[in-house]
């Protein structure tokens, strides 16, 4: 398994980028015993290997005949290809042989051909020389471990510029998306194409998803300086980009700005108003790193914009203006950073309850689920997952499309927001003592939010319908006030009698709709996004001050 993440390493970064970001020192000593192999050529013998290679390896029917060559393959043949499967095989089998052959298929055949022409017209691609000194710089940290290739790039005149030429296959294969994000200090998923994680798999029996955290983890395992130089390198050929965890406040663009928002006069019963302002020096001000948020202090003032220092005794709304949709708050206190979940941000400006003044951060984050990228519910997930709202199955997967339990169900409200009762009880016979989801039914059950499928069992592990969800949120709600609309959807009929009234304050709230064709699909069994939404847009209505609880 360590051999084949090596060379799949190899083929996707390591052997586009002179193998110096993503394997192991293992892997570079097996690169430079290859490159010891074809220094035994001559400069003009390998170029004519690379000529009668390159209609094979361009492709996949040309693959698949390289792999029946391989095979046939033994000692002493006259093939063509024989002194080179002969010094191939000293450092390697067949059968790896073949998976590395096979996994050019990860690059698209129209792209091999292009780049595989660019290689052997040592295209180079301009590079500014700040690119060109870190380039410099990661091929002499890779040279010093292996000499050989160094030999022979310079054999084979193969410069930074051919390298970088190159490289860009993986960006053109990548759906023409980076992979990674890096904020400076650790590398993180951006976008891993679903076709490529798919033929990883089938290739190497590696799981996609586990072999791209392997390969973030390697990289994050350097020290600063090399993961500086690497990003350098791999922003010139669109491999990452920089993530801009501080989104501008008060819509200045800076992150920074000189004035503090504008107070508000109190009316009504009203006594004091919030304001914030961003602090610019945060020196001394705690003991752990705040370095990559917006830090700002927010303070209430009396009507005359004076600040009172007098604690809070009612959660208050603020209005922060931001100009990134993902922003985030945290509550930042001496030594602890903690997420704010009862905020939401359209782009334009991030609403949030809030229970003490004090300081805060902002701060956006990378879409953490690599299978919600570019599904209708991604933003919902996202948001709910950066308010510590919602998990994954496993890490970076969600599994969107999975139906969501009852017990799952409850955790999303009573976490969502802040319902947990720590005394609450529950004597169903299937929701035992211990379990994950015990204190999340008990506390639903004792606010009247949930009942049993029957007097002594709430349905553990049973899968929630969409006329129970409403339900459930229904009973969360103070409906007072709310103008619930008709609906008149075709399958009005099936929806069960309790459910009706949840339904119509469900769809009044725009929580939930039927399908293109007006069905509701009460019995239908709700996936994990639907659910994510409809928690999300509840959560933003309840911010912004549009609906209460009970």
């Amino acid at each position: 398994m360590k051999l084949k993440k090596r060379i799949m390493s190899f083929l996707l970064t390591v052997s586009l980028l002179g193998s110096m970001c993503s394997v192991s020192a293992a892997g570079i000593s097996v690169l430079d015993q290859a490159a010891a192999a074809m220094l035994t050529f001559t400069k003009q013998d390998r170029a004519d290997m690379v000529t009668l290679l390159a209609p094979m390896v361009i492709r996949d029917s040309g693959l698949d005949s390289l792999i029946e060559v391989i095979d046939r393959y033994e000692p002493d043949s006259d093939g063509l290809l024989s002194p080179y499967l002969e010094y191939a095989l000293r450092y390697t089998d067949k059968e790896t042989l073949k998976k590395a052959v096979n996994s050019l298929r990860l690059i698209d055949q129209y792209v091999r051909e292009d780049y595989i022409k660019k290689f052997q017209n040592r295209e180079e691609k301009q590079l500014s020389s700040a690119e060109k000194n870190a380039f410099d710089s990661l091929l002499e940290i890779t040279y010093a471990k292996a000499p050989n290739v160094k030999a022979l790039f310079e054999e084979d005149d193969i410069t930074t510029g051919v390298l970088a030429n190159l490289m860009q296959a993986v960006y053109e294969t990548n759906g023409k998306q980076q992979l990674f994000y890096y904020d400076g200090t650790q590398y993180t998923l951006r976008h891993l194409d679903s076709s490529i994680g798919k033929k990883i798999g089938e290739i190497w029996d590696i799981d996609g998803k586990s072999w791209i955290k392997s390969v973030i983890q390697e990289l994050n395992d350097r020290d600063t300086a090399e993961k500086n130089l690497i990003f350098q390198v791999l922003s010139a050929v669109k491999m990452a980009e920089k993530y801009n965890s501080k989104p501008p406040v008060n819509g200045n663009g800076s992150g920074t700005p000189s004035t503090p928002s504008e107070p508000v006069t109190p009316d009504g019963d009203k006594k004091y108003v919030p304001r914030y302002q961003t602090v610019e020096d945060t020196q001394g001000l705690f003991d752990i790193d705040v370095d990559s948020f917006v830090v700002i202090q927010v303070d209430m003032t009396d009507k005359d914009g004076n600040v009172v220092s007098e604690p809070m005794k009612e959660v208050f709304r603020l209005e922060i203006a931001v100009s990134d949709p993902k922003a985030m708050l945290y509550r930042i206190d001496k030594n602890q950073i903690t997420p704010v979940p009862f905020s939401v941000c359209d782009g334009e400006k991030m609403t949030v309850l809030l229970e003490k003044t004090g300081y805060y951060g902002i701060k956006t984050n990378p879409d953490y689920f690599m299978d919600m990228q570019g599904l209708w519910g991604q933003q919902f997930v996202e948001s709910l997952y950066q308010r510590a709202v919602i998990n994954g199955k496993e890490d970076y997967t969600f599994a969107p499309e999975d139906s969501i339990t009852r017990e799952e169900f409850v955790k999303l409200i009573v976490a969502g927001f802040g319902l947990e009762d720590e005394t609450a009880v529950v004597s169903f016979e299937d929701v035992a003592q211990g379990a994950w989801y015990y204190p999340y039914v008990a506390s639903a059950y004792q606010k009247g939010i949930v009942k049993g499928i029957d007097a002594a069992h709430f349905g553990v592990g049973q899968k929630i319908t969409r006329e129970d969800m409403v339900t459930m949120i229904s009973n969360m709600l103070n409906s007072e006030g709310i103008s619930l609309d008709e609906i008149n959807f075709h399958d009005l009929h099936q929806i069960s009698g309790y459910a009706l009234n949840a339904v119509k304050i469900g769809k009044s709230l725009g929580l939930v709709s039927g399908d293109d064709q007006g069905y509701f699909h009460p019995k239908e069994n709700a996936t994990r996004q639907e659910a994510a939404k409809i928690i999300y847009m509840l959560l933003r209505a309840y911010v912004c001050g549009e609906i209460t609880l009970k």
